[in-house]
C-alpha cells in the first residue's frame, strides 16, 4: 500500500522559512509502506533547521485503491554537513489517530531543550 496523497513540507530555520514545497519524484513510487524515501529541494539557507510543518491534501486514488492515511516515522533533513532529525510517530490521517494531516515536528535536539 502505498500514500496517494500530495505531501508538501516548509522548513523552519533561524534565519528564514521556506516556502511550502511538495515532496515529489517523478517517475517513483513514493511513501510505500516500509520503504524510506529520498527527496531533495534547494532553498537558501535558513540557518539551524529548528523544525518542519508536514501536511498531505488528503486526496486519494481510488482507481488505485491507495489511501491517503500515512503513518510517519520520522524525517531527516541533511544541508551540507548538517542533519536534522524530527521524529514523529503518528499518522497524518483523517481517519487515524487524532485525525490531523498537518503536523508541526521539531528536531530531537530541540525537543529536548523544549521538555
Amino acid at each position: 500500500m502505498r500514500v496517494s496523497a500530495g505531501i508538501f513540507v516548509t522548513l523552519h530555520g533561524t534565519l528564514a522559512d521556506s516556502k511550502r514545497f511538495q515532496l515529489l519524484n517523478d517517475g517513483e513510487h513514493n511513501f510505500m509502506r516500509g520503504n524510506t524515501d529520498k527527496f531533495q529541494h534547494v532553498t537558501l539557507d535558513l540557518g539551524e533547521i529548528t523544525s518542519l510543518t508536514i501536511s498531505q491534501d488528503g486526496k486519494s486514488n481510488f482507481r488505485e485503491r491507495f489511501a491517503p492515511d500515512w503513518f510517519l516515522e520520522r524525517v531527516t533533513v541533511r544541508a551540507g554537513a548538517s542533519e536534522w532529525v524530527f521524529p514523529c510517530r503518528r499518522w497524518l490521517s483523517k481517519d487515524q489517530d487524532d485525525g490531523q494531516t498537518r503536523r508541526t515536528l521539531y528536531a530531537r535536539n530541540a525537543e529536548a531543550q523544549i521538555q
